[in-house]
């Protein structure tokens, strides 16, 4: 990263280290408008930190969600095509954010823009910033910023004009490479997740066990008859029945604060919706309450093979087995258990819950209030296949075969995704080192151009002056 003026590297013959404020016109953008009024009818594109959040690998901003009127826009300073975005203030994570102007648009206040002078292309300070790491150059407020003060002496490498527009355009052409090589990972990711999905739909209509079921033909004990539904056939020896049929508990637990307790930090696990995952669990981030609250809560003890689901907010429906290693436990409200009888293994009844069919069963059932949520009877009353315990043990080895294989895929798609991007990294390095594309002696060395962009500047903040003169 280059941030240290102090210890800067050579660089190539014809280029020279200038400031970044040297080189181009640096401000911060508009104040957001407030009043609905302001964007009732707009037709103006003004451009928010989450615009430049969207746009993924794209380098060039060409639309906005936001749109002011005339009523507004007269007040507000419009920037042109080709200026340089940079996100100056908000959320760490949203601090990298780069983009080009498409087209002349207007600028909120948390986006610093930069106006590249002398011929510069936008795109050669573009994939400079891309090298750029902001997240160290901000100052600690409750909101991390950006002085522009920062930004504008920070150094960059300047090389001849004619050189600039060769490393954009090799840069171009081995990212595009890059890209291609990208978007067929992705591709490959995203069908697994339907291959996941097919399997399970497939486990839970007998399709998955049905060479072993004719293997085991007459050793099979057929599960316990449920009630006669109207509900689709099922293979031999599998029944209907309600998941209330099955278990020996089903509850959810307490909030601590409506109890009089707070968290602490050293105590019993409890287990809130954000810990259960799609099939798995995550302690990572695991609160604690005071033993004297988990012994009152005595009917939402956590066990070991205990089957947890999340019944409230977004995350309705994931679900998870407790493993072995948490010997004990609690649970918020926002979390259903259910204890199963013999009927059912809980790994079984985990797939179950999160396949494809049932999800849709369970968000078929939810409540839309303020936060959606589904109620202990509507898991009671679920409507179940069940087959004999040999078979469920039978498909929950095929589906983890099956999920093991497609988590192989996956791990070396995301190893694929990371060299990546260290590629990209490495490319950038490369450019503004003056190592990617050839040096050629005939162009003009850029202390030249460094001279023309200072007078440019010059002559531009001397107009600035004389219009406030004026204004005065």
């Amino acid at each position: 990263m280059i941030i240290n003026e102090d210890n800067l590297r050579n660089l190539p013959a014809g280029w020279l280290w200038a400031k970044w404020g040297d080189i181009s016109l640096i401000s911060a953008g508009n104040p957001a408008p407030q009043g609905e009024e302001y964007f009732d009818n707009g037709k103006h594109p003004f451009v928010r930190v989450q615009d430049m959040g969207n746009l993924g690998n794209r380098v060039y901003l060409k639309r906005t969600k936001d749109y002011i009127n005339d009523k507004v826009a007269s007040a507000l300073k419009l920037f042109p095509k080709g200026s340089v975005l940079f996100t100056k203030s908000g959320m760490s994570i949203l601090l990298n954010q780069r983009a080009i102007l498409a087209d002349d648009m207007f600028v909120v206040s948390h986006i610093g823009v930069s106006l590249p002078l002398g011929e510069i292309p936008s795109e050669f300070l573009y994939y400079w910033l891309k090298t750029v790491d902001f997240k160290k150059l901000t100052h600690a407020t409750t909101l991390p910023s950006l002085r522009l003060s920062k930004v504008e002496a920070l150094p960059f490498p300047l090389a001849p004009i004619p050189e600039q527009h060769r490393i954009v355009a090799k840069i171009e052409e081995l990212f595009t490479k890059l890209d291609t090589g990208v978007e067929a990972l992705k591709k490959i990711k995203a069908q697994l997740k339907r291959y996941r999905q097919a399997v399970l739909k497939y486990a839970f209509e007998g399709k998955l066990t049905e060479q072993w079921r004719q293997e085991h033909k007459g050793e099979l004990e057929p599960a316990s008859k449920g009630e006669t539904l109207e509900l689709p056939e099922l293979p031999d020896g599998w029944v209907w029945g309600h998941l209330g049929q099955c278990v020996e508990l089903i509850t959810k637990g307490e909030s601590p604060k409506w109890q009089g307790f707070n968290y602490v930090t050293e105590g019993v696990p409890f287990i809130r919706s954000e810990n259960v995952l799609w099939g798995d669990i995550d302690l990572s981030s695991v609160a604690y309450i005071p033993e004297d609250f988990h012994r009152k809560l005595r009917r939402s003890q956590v066990r070991p093979f205990d089957v947890l689901v999340n019944l409230v907010g977004a995350s309705i429906g994931r679900c998870c087995v407790v493993p072995q290693t948490i010997k004990e436990g609690n649970l918020n409200q926002a979390v259903g258990l259910i204890r199963l009888s013999p009927i059912l293994l809980p790994n079984f009844l985990m797939f179950l819950l999160i396949s494809p069919d049932m999800q849709k069963i369970i968000h078929n059932s939810k409540v839309e209030t303020a936060r959606a949520n589904i109620s202990l009877t509507d898991l009671r009353e679920l409507t179940i296949p069940i087959p004999s315990s040999l078979e469920q043990q039978q498909i929950v080895s095929e589906i983890e075969r099956h999920f093991s294989i497609s988590d192989q895929i996956e791990q070396v798609i995301e190893q694929g995704l990371k060299q990546s991007e260290r590629l990209c990294q490495s490319i950038l390095k490369k450019a503004f080192e003056g190592k990617l594309v050839p040096q050629d002696p005939e162009d003009e060395p850029a202390e030249k151009l460094l001279e023309r962009i200072k007078a440019k500047k010059a002559e531009l903040q001397k107009v600035k002056m004389n219009k406030k003169k004026k204004g005065r």
